[in-house]
C-alpha cells in the first residue's frame, strides 16, 4: 500500500514538474519538451522519494533476524541489490510514462527543437534539428534507472555498514544535490 503510494506520489510530481516546466518556461511547447523538462530536477525531485520508497521496501529485508537465517551474507547482499533494481526499474517506468502522459497533455505538438523559443532551446541554449526520438527517450529511461537506483542502493549500503540509514539519506541528498551525472539534462546539452 505504501509502495503504491509512493508511485502515485510520483507520479503526480512528475506531472506537476511537466506543467510547470511547460506552461511557465515558453508559449511554445511540445511533446519531447517534457523530457528535458523533467530531466532538469530530477535530482532534487525525484530521486529522494525514490529513495524512501526503497528504504522502505528493503527494510524488512536487514532485520538482525533475517540476517541470521542466510548462511551467506554475499547472497542476502546480492538479493538487496537486485530487489532495489527491481524497485528502481518500476519507479522508473512509473516516472517515464508520467513524463509521456503529461507530455502528451500539455503539449502543442510532438517536437519543435529546432525552434529558438522551444523549452529544449532554452534549457540547451542551442537548438537541435535532427532529433534521434528513440535515443532521447533511452537515456532519459536509464539515466532515471542509474539515478534512482544508486540513491536508493547508498542508504541500503550505510545501513548493512553502519546499522543506520541516516547517514546513508544523508549521503544520498549529498550525490543529489551536488552531482548531475545521472541527470539525463546534462546529455541534452553534450
Amino acid at each position: 500500500n505504501l509502495l503504491m503510494t509512493g508511485i502515485a506520489l510520483l507520479f503526480l510530481s512528475v506531472f506537476a514538474m511537466v506543467a510547470i516546466q511547460l506552461i511557465g518556461a515558453t508559449s511554445n511547447t511540445c511533446f519531447m519538451d517534457a523530457f528535458p523538462g523533467v530531466s532538469y530536477n530530477l535530482p532534487l525531485s525525484i530521486y529522494p522519494p525514490a529513495m524512501f520508497i526503497i528504504i522502505v521496501i528493503t527494510k524488512d529485508e536487514l532485520r538482525t533476524e533475517r540476517v541470521i537465517r542466510q548462511t551467506n551474507l554475499e547472497t542476502l547482499w546480492f538479493y538487496l541489490v537486485i530487489k532495489t533494481g527491481f524497485a528502481s526499474l518500476i519507479l522508473t517506468a512509473g516516472t517515464f510514462l508520467a513524463t509521456c502522459i503529461a507530455g502528451l497533455f500539455l503539449a502543442d505538438s510532438f517536437c519543435n527543437w529546432a525552434e529558438p523559443d522551444s523549452l529544449c532551446a532554452w534549457l540547451t541554449h542551442q537548438t537541435i534539428e535532427n532529433v534521434n526520438y528513440g535515443a532521447v527517450m533511452t537515456v532519459y529511461f536509464f539515466c532515471i534507472l542509474l539515478g534512482i537506483w544508486v540513491t536508493g542502493l547508498i542508504p541500503v549500503l550505510m545501513y548493512w555498514l553502519c546499522n543506520s540509514y541516516v547517514a546513508g539519506v544523508i549521503l544520498s541528498l549529498m550525490v543529489c544535490l551536488g552531482g548531475n551525472g545521472a541527470n539525463p539534462a546534462t546529455a541534452y546539452n553534450a
